[in-house]
């Protein structure tokens, strides 16, 4: 059986924000409300979530093992609905990008991108260069060098250092030849 979801939402947000006040100021309703949905999870779970104080509150043991398995399931939740029921066009961000650059450098930029914009969609194209079509069929297109094109701005996001690389048995190898 699921935990009732208003009381999730309340933990949450209770644990978050670190009081019942402003977790009830957050939700929109009043701090008897929050404390009521925390009673109404704990007899669920049959477990104290927090201790409550002149400070705020304090979360158990149990309840900081639980507070990540919230917060993802709340966070997926509002990012599948969001997929699914919101504007889902204007939230796709086309990218084209060559692809040494787009697996070395912007790969791992991923993750972190997703966490601070959940909404966002990529689509991610990966070409080789010289791109064919510069500047089009992307709303981002990350390129070795400058293109001019109608409507686009172009910005610098490194300089390249490229350094020759040979083995000290070449010289040898090439005159016995």
């Amino acid at each position: 059986m699921l935990p009732p979801l208003k009381s999730l939402v309340a933990f949450e947000a209770v644990a978050r924000l670190g009081s019942i006040g402003a977790a009830a100021r957050e939700l929109h309703v009043t701090q008897a409300a929050v404390s009521l949905q925390l009673k109404s999870l704990e007899q669920f779970l049959g477990a104290t979530l927090c201790h409550r104080s002149q400070r705020g509150v304090t979360l158990t043991h149990e309840a900081q093992q639980y507070l990540p398995v919230v917060t993802g399931t709340l966070q997926h939740l509002k990012v599948q609905t969001q997929f699914l029921f919101g504007e889902q066009q204007a939230d796709v961000l086309r990218v084209k990008v060559n692809h040494s650059i787009g697996h070395n450098w912007l790969l791992p930029k991923l993750t972190d991108f997703a966490q601070k914009h959940p909404f966002i969609r990529l689509d991610l194209s990966l070409v080789d260069w010289p791109s064919q079509l510069p500047c089009q069929e992307a709303d981002v297109e990350i390129t070795n060098g400058f293109t001019e094109c109608g409507n686009t701005r172009a910005e610098r996001l490194f300089q390249e250092n490229w350094l020759m690389v040979c083995s000290l048995n070449l010289n040898e190898s090439t005159s016995k030849n």
